[in-house]
């Protein structure tokens, strides 16, 4: 029987980020709102801002366990602050609901490389994504090859011939800088860039100090970074 496999970190009670963002920044407007009807300094309405988001992070933050078996995954979300409520859950997924995974890479704010596992189900829709530390996250690494390995114990079950008469194998879909949609959006990037730069070179096209800076600091190693993601597919 395959060990049960779990991986454990820091999130947030709805599984994602989006809709805390979306409460906390909803919020942080109305509270930024009121300080200037009330006639506070801009620097006191901004701090207001964020002050408001942070607090509803906070709030909202959660441990999240997930736990890999021979019948499925399962997620287990335990708020930190608001501990007494419905949102503390345990959602199970059995093998027969996962449709596709994805193992892939990407950065985050702070521009750190870190792993990540997509999981999509359906009947009812599963999107789960789970993301490790860094690239040198052992516990992740164990649990990624926990899970890998348990659905091939799943598809090696003496019962798996019946089941995948009803039920299509789980498959292992590339990343999106890996399709031909990043390559497309490549080549697009690409273009966009040489026409901007031409422009200004040849000054038909005449860019603010703050559109160079987005030049220079946004858009261009955007490009560079897509380029070198999907050359290397």
């Amino acid at each position: 029987m395959q060990q049960a496999v779990e991986y454990r970190r820091k999130g947030l009670v709805s599984g994602g980020v989006l809709l805390e963002l979306l409460v906390g920044t909803q919020l942080g407007f109305a509270v930024m709102l009121v300080s200037l009807l009330l006639g506070m300094p801009p620097w006191a309405t901004v701090m207001l801002l964020v002050g408001t988001i942070a607090a509803v992070l906070f709030v909202c933050s959660a441990e999240i366990s997930y736990i890999v078996d021979a019948d499925g995954i399962t997620r287990a979300i335990e708020p930190k602050v608001l501990h007494y409520t419905s949102l503390a859950r345990r959602d199970f997924v059995p093998w027969s609901r996962i449709a596709s995974y994805t193992l892939d890479y990407d950065r985050n704010r702070s521009w750190q490389t870190y792993p990540y596992l997509l999981i999509l189900g359906t009947r009812p829709r599963v999107q789960w994504k789970i993301a490790g530390t860094s690239m040198q996250d052992a516990a992740f690494e164990g649990f990624v090859d926990g899970f890998v390995r348990s659905i091939s114990a799943s598809e090696a079950a003496p019962d798996a011939a019946a089941k995948a008469a009803v039920v299509p194998p789980i498959t292992r879909r590339p990343g999106f800088y890996a399709t031909k949609r990043a390559k497309v959006l490549a080549c697009a990037l690409v273009a966009i860039d040489v026409l901007i730069i031409a422009g200004v070179w040849t000054e038909t096209l005449h860019l603010s100090q703050a559109g160079m800076y987005r030049l220079v600091a946004v858009l261009l190693p955007g490009t560079l970074y897509i380029l070198y993601r999907t050359l290397r597919h």
